[in-house]
């Protein structure tokens, strides 16, 4: 029996040994918690911006825009302000580019209307505006504020009231908080937008009021609701120009009656500076009735200035392109324009396209714009960079 226990002990006490060996080779019996480590940060894929563009072999997706070697508004830097709408697309190639290289002023299509400045009552978004700013100070680019005071796209609440102090309230606190905000940094501004009816002639009492549109404004304040407006965006921007913009400007029933109404509003010491014609034209546009407005405006002392020019091909087809005589049709006719607006330089501040590339345009079935939807100029870019020339190598005589 002692014999077995001396053998159990013998053994148990050879283990022992052996196991404190193992241990002495290894210094410790446990593995040490490995020390926390940063992940490396993952590296973005990069997204295009104005600034930058894709480099190395990779090509651009899309549309290229390759400079033409020659620029709209130096072709025009002796006359008068070349310019296009801006829209957030404007930051991003091919459309930055194209801007840049052919335009010095411009015009934001939608951001800046009412129900985007201020999407609900007493909320200013301003981000978007600001990065068109932002962009056109880089560029040496005039901006023209579009638009204060108009019947579409302001919102639920804007002059939406039967309280009169409360709607005039509306007016000053939207022009004093946009107007304001961007206070010497915007060229000019279209106040007032489309305030006049359609085919209403002026009465034979020279009451312009009688001819109003039917608004929110006018019903919620009455027609003072257009000095107002004038006013209030003065006092926020004394040093602005400020617009009625409006179109079909080169009817002459609507003439006559903005013609009275800068007038009479200007007789009172109300800040009207300048009358904004659309310019919404199609290829059967009278040139003599744009002449008419032109002058019959600027005898207000008023400037004049081409705010919203594109020219629809009455018979273009909706599937197809242009064919090349409808192409140079549309051509004569800007050719034909931008002939009578230089002889009118003294008066025209600028002149702006409302669009730059078919496919954008808010008329894209008639194709008006001068840039085809691959970004390559059409023959209207030829014909306004040298109207005369291009006027007489089509065989069109002096008028």
């Amino acid at each position: 029996m002692k014999s077995r226990s001396f053998l159990l002990l013998l053994i148990i006490s050879l283990f022992v040994f052996m196991l404190s060996g193992c241990g002495a080779d290894n210094q410790t019996s446990v593995t040490p918690t490995p020390e926390p480590s940063t992940p490396p940060t993952p590296t973005p894929t990069p997204e295009p911006s104005p600034e930058t563009s894709d480099s190395g072999s990779n090509k651009p997706k899309g549309p290229v825009y390759e400079p033409i070697g020659s620029s709209l508004a130096e072709a025009y830097a002796d006359y008068f302000l070349i310019g296009t709408i801006y829209t957030p697309n404007t930051l991003v190639d091919p459309e930055r580019s194209l801007v840049i290289e052919q335009f010095n002023c411009i015009t934001p299509e939608n951001i800046m209307k009412p129900e985007s400045m201020q999407p609900s009552e007493g909320y200013f978004a301003f981000t978007l505006p600001d990065a068109m700013l932002k962009f056109a100070e880089e560029n040496n680019i005039k901006v023209i504020g579009h638009t204060l005071v108009w019947h579409q796209q302001s919102g639920r609440f804007l002059g939406q009231t039967s309280d009169r102090e409360k709607a005039i309230e509306q007016l000053r606190n939207h022009i004093t908080n946009v107007v304001g905000n961007y206070k010497g940094r915007i060229m000019a501004w279209d106040v007032v937008n489309e305030a006049v009816k359609d085919g209403a002639p002026l009465p034979a009492d020279g009451d312009w009021t009688k001819c109003l549109r039917e608004t929110q404004w006018l019903r919620s304040i009455g027609p003072d609701y257009i000095e107002m407006a004038f006013r209030f965006a003065h006092e926020a921007d004394p040093d602005a120009k400020l617009y009625y913009n409006d179109y079909n400007m080169n009817d002459e029933v609507k003439a006559k009656v903005v013609h009275a109404m800068v007038k009479d509003l200007r007789a009172k010491g109300v800040p009207i500076h300048g009358i904004g014609m659309q310019g919404h034209y199609d290829t059967n546009v009278s040139i003599e009735s744009v002449e008419k407005s032109i002058k019959m405006f600027s005898e207000l002392g008023v400037e004049v200035s081409i705010t919203e020019l594109d020219i629809s091909v009455n018979d273009a087809s909706v599937s197809k392109s242009l064919t090349e005589e409808q192409e140079v049709r549309q051509a004569i006719v800007y050719a034909k324009l931008f002939k009578l607006f230089k002889q009118y330089k003294d008066n025209i501040v600028r002149v702006t396209f409302w669009g730059t590339i078919d496919s954008k345009s808010w008329r894209r079935d008639k194709f008006p714009c001068l840039f085809r939807n691959d970004y390559t100029p059409k023959e209207a870019y030829y014909a306004i960079l040298d109207p005369e020339k291009y006027l007489a190598e089509h065989g069109v005589a002096e008028e």
